[in-house]
């Protein structure tokens, strides 16, 4: 019946004042972000909030990071390396901090590590129940298999939003052969049907759509996978959407997410 509700557009919160708006201090504000994660991305940190002000020429910058296990492991062989200062001086943000000129007389950095908010109860709940897929979808990736259980931990405490989710299951999805499609999208559902019984977080459905030559077949279709009520109609629901490319050896892949609350939306 139709096509979906633009919810950002609806939403009366959604408003634009364009009296107060800067276009340059936003477009320097987005470069700013965009060249940060960037920075960050490559070294396997990936950035879940980023906050930049400007008062009284003082720079202020506040981010939410997470970094995975690679990179964990790696600062544990520098620590335990002869070699670590000359390591150590190559991990720069020389793209992050070509953009931070001379006009502001002092910047400052907050960085928050999401790592430390990782619930140990969820993580073996996580553990237990996708174990059998270890070998199956992620094989010799145990880096990946334990970032997963990390983010999907994360998620359930309300740390980590739907993209991040999404970039890991995009990050799977683009190693696996054609063989190991319908495993993932069963992967998938086991997934969805134990967020919705998790008590922590309180969700009321979930919805993936996966949209490409789906176990290698000449022709693209899609695949919808729904666990609970999603009702795209609906303006009082509280419903986070993101969506993802896939590059694999046998095309491109669309990945769209939908998560919905039980509590309703509040202005």
């Amino acid at each position: 019946m139709g096509n979906p509700s633009n919810l950002a557009t609806l939403r009366t919160n959604y408003e634009l004042k364009v009296s107060e708006f800067n276009i340059k201090r936003f477009l320097f504000n987005l470069q700013l972000k965009k060249s940060f994660e960037k920075s960050l991305k490559n070294k396997n940190i990936f950035v879940q909030n980023f906050i930049v002000s400007v008062i009284n020429g003082t720079l202020n910058v506040r981010s939410d990071c997470f970094i995975s296990t690679k990179k964990i492991n790696f600062y544990r062989y520098i620590l335990n390396s002869k070699k670590r200062k000359k390591k150590l001086r190559k991990n720069n943000l020389s793209l992050f901090f070509n953009l931070l000129n001379s006009e502001f007389k002092l910047i400052i950095f907050s960085v928050k590590i999401l790592n430390k908010y990782i619930n140990v109860d969820n993580m073996l709940l996580f553990y237990i129940n996708f174990k059998k897929f270890k070998g199956m979808l992620f094989g010799r990736k145990l880096n990946l298999f334990y970032d997963f259980l990390k983010i999907t931990s994360l998620f359930v405490s309300r740390h980590i939003s739907i993209n991040n989710l999404l970039y890991f299951i995009s990050q799977l999805f683009c190693f696996l052969i054609k063989k190991k499609h319908n495993s993932f999208l069963f992967f998938i559902k086991t997934l969805f049907q134990l967020l919705i019984k998790t008590k922590t977080y309180s969700l009321s459905g979930l919805k993936f759509l996966v949209s490409g030559k789906i176990s290698g077949k000449t022709r693209s279709s899609s695949h919808k996978i729904l666990v609970g009520s999603v009702p795209l109609q609906s303006l009082n629901k509280n419903i986070q959407m993101a969506k993802s490319h896939v590059y694999t050896i046998y095309g491109v892949f669309g990945f769209k997410l939908w998560v919905c609350e039980k509590n309703n939306y509040i202005n």
